[in-house]
């Protein structure tokens, strides 16, 4: 029951916070650039410290901020792709992301 704690508390918390990652992109508040750096080295930053974390509170909280920088790379790749692929191709590129998404998703979970 404490991974489902921990799994809950970052799925919501990327579902909370990837539109508001999406609009600080989209309104011009900040670059994209910008916001993937802040995304990816913050995730990276908190994965590191939950190695070092044994109890359960800190961990649900460590696992809810993962979810709340994951959330920023989402939307911010979608609108990348968007902006750099054709039509006629978008869909087949989306599609491949999704699935690189799942599959490690997968994987990871698997070897768990």
């Amino acid at each position: 029951t404490d991974l489902a704690y921990m799994t809950v508390a970052q799925a919501v918390c990327t579902n909370l916070a990837a539109p508001f990652w999406g609009i600080l992109a989209d309104r011009g508040i900040l670059r994209r650039r910008t916001v993937l750096t802040v995304g990816a080295m913050g995730q990276g930053l908190v994965t590191v410290l939950l190695a070092f974390v044994t109890d359960l509170g800190p961990m649900i909280f460590l696992r809810a901020l993962n979810g709340i920088l994951l959330a920023a790379l989402r939307p911010i790749s979608n609108g990348i792709i968007a902006d750099m692929t054709g039509e006629g191709k978008r869909g087949k590129i989306f599609g491949r992301v999704q699935s690189a998404l799942l599959m490690g998703m997968f994987i990871t979970t698997m070897s768990v």
